[in-house]
């Protein structure tokens, strides 16, 4: 367990800083955020939020935004990451609208302590379903002024069939038995394609503990919060805000190991995930990415260089012309 202090994960000065929250339902939990102490950036901040079985450790993003005028922090939520403690169930929630609080309080420490006027907020995969639903229930507050979503979660894959089948699955045993862990195939091969000491050619480096090979058992009340969020964002959400969704080029089937793990979206169908992405609100953007893996910020160098150049040049298209009120 880390004491708040410097991050020795993320390095460069940034410092790791614990948010109290309210007890739930699995007893007390915390929140960590991560950031590199500054004084207001001239563009305001990004504050990142990781997906499912994941924590925040892309450092090289968080320069690279900070060279591009952008105060950057990352959120690791409830029982992920930095924030587990023993004892926890890793990633377990029943209602995904319990993340609020800890997205609510590190928006006020980066808005009210350290006075950046801008939130750009941006989610990864489960991450990208919390902040779309987070933005949409704090629409009419004006914290967050711009979202980006890498490769959001928005539906499981599969047609109408295997949704209604999932649902009835996830609504019975989810409601009855929320901490039943479901029985799902374990594969490591997307952790294959990712992770430098697995041997299959990965080039990163991470804590395998917090970003597990293969997958967290699924439990039914995590699964039932995830497609009531999914449902909701169906039936289409109203964020005011400007909205950029970026996805891989392609989807492929998680089969066999191979080279479409190297230039492909493993995880989630990227079609389905663009076109309910234009209903998350009046101004969205969506774009796709040549060689991108489920993780755009995980891909090789030249779909990495390809997704900070698409952002870049959205963010100055939409740029506001003051802060937002702080």
């Amino acid at each position: 367990m880390f004491d708040d202090g410097a991050d020795a994960i993320l390095g460069h000065g940034f410092v790791r800083e614990t948010i109290p929250l309210t007890p739930d339902e699995r007893a007390p939990a915390v929140a960590t955020l991560v950031y590199r102490p500054q004084g207001p950036a001239p563009r305001g901040a990004f504050l990142y939020v990781h997906g499912y079985n994941d924590y925040f450790f892309q450092t090289w993003f968080a320069l690279r935004m900070e060279a591009l005028g952008f105060a950057f922090y990352a959120l690791d939520l409830r029982r992920y990451g930095r924030s587990l403690r023993p004892g926890d169930i890793a990633a377990y929630t029943r209602d995904l609208a319990v993340y609020d609080e800890e997205l609510d309080a590190a928006i006020w420490r980066i808005r009210h302590r350290d006075g950046q006027g801008r939130v750009c907020l941006v989610g990864h995969s489960t991450g990208g379903l919390i902040v779309s639903l987070y933005a949409h229930r704090r629409r009419r507050e004006g914290l967050v002024t711009r979202l980006v979503l890498n490769a959001p979660f928005l539906d499981i894959t599969g047609g109408a069939a295997r949704r209604v089948m999932v649902d009835l699955l996830a609504d019975t045993v989810g409601r009855a038995a929320p901490e039943h862990a479901l029985p799902v195939t374990d594969d490591p091969s997307y952790a294959w394609s990712l992770h430098a000491g697995l041997g299959r050619g990965g080039a990163w480096q991470y804590d395998l503990g917090w970003k597990r090979p293969g997958t967290l058992p699924l439990r039914a009340g995590w699964l039932r919060a995830v497609r009531q969020g999914q449902r909701r964002v169906a039936r289409g959400l109203n964020i005011p805000c400007p909205i950029l969704a970026m996805c891989s080029a392609h989807s492929a089937p998680a089969r066999e190991f191979g080279p479409r793990y190297r230039d492909s979206d493993v995880v989630i169908d990227v079609d389905r995930a663009l076109a309910l992405a234009k209903t998350l609100g009046p101004d969205v953007t969506t774009a796709r990415i040549p060689g991108g893996l489920h993780d755009l910020l995980l891909s090789a160098p030249p779909a990495r260089e390809r997704t900070v150049d698409v952002l870049d040049a959205w963010l100055g298209e939409r740029e506001p012309a003051s802060p937002a009120g702080r």
